[in-house]
């Protein structure tokens, strides 16, 4: 990434013109994806936990990865808050490589992902630098301009 020049495409003085090919960008995202679809392989053939919804709370109450251990949040109590969050990571990870392609989805899938691994650093200790390289890497497959727009609706007016 260090050699992609991603700020004369994505910064906030980016110049509207694209200087970063896709050849650059191509082999990070398609890594991305790979990692995706390993991990899904394994959770689908060696993950019980995975199948039966119960991954996200066994996660989230481990006092070796859990950032907050027993955070009622995915107590049993709320058990189908824990499966549900199993079975949303499980279709992020299994739809994001297959139709990430299509442009349409491109966008909803892409928040998604960075979504999925924003909650992951803010649930789970030992992950913190996979999430967030994870995060910032899945803007890679967001359009220059869509993030230059979304950067300028986000800077502050200037005070009086």
């Amino acid at each position: 990434a260090i050699f992609l020049q991603l700020n004369e495409s994505l910064g906030l003085r980016a110049t509207g013109r694209r200087s970063v090919t896709t050849w650059a960008h191509r082999p990070i995202q398609i890594h991305l994806l790979f990692v995706y679809v390993y991990s899904i392989a394994l959770k689908l053939t060696h993950g019980l936990t995975w199948w039966d919804g119960t991954a996200v709370y066994y996660a989230t109450q481990s006092l070796i990865y859990a950032r907050w251990p027993g955070l009622p949040l995915f107590h049993v109590g709320n058990a189908i808050f824990a499966r549900i969050a199993t079975w949303i990571t499980m279709s992020i990870e299994v739809l994001t490589p297959i139709l990430i392609w299509s442009k349409p989805l491109r966008i909803p899938l892409t928040l998604s992902a960075i979504a999925l691994h924003l909650l992951m650093y803010l649930f789970l200790d030992g992950v913190g630098f996979f999430s967030l390289t994870f995060g910032i890497g899945f803007l890679l497959f967001l359009p220059g301009k869509t993030v230059r727009k979304w950067l300028e609706g986000l800077k502050l007016q200037k005070m009086p």
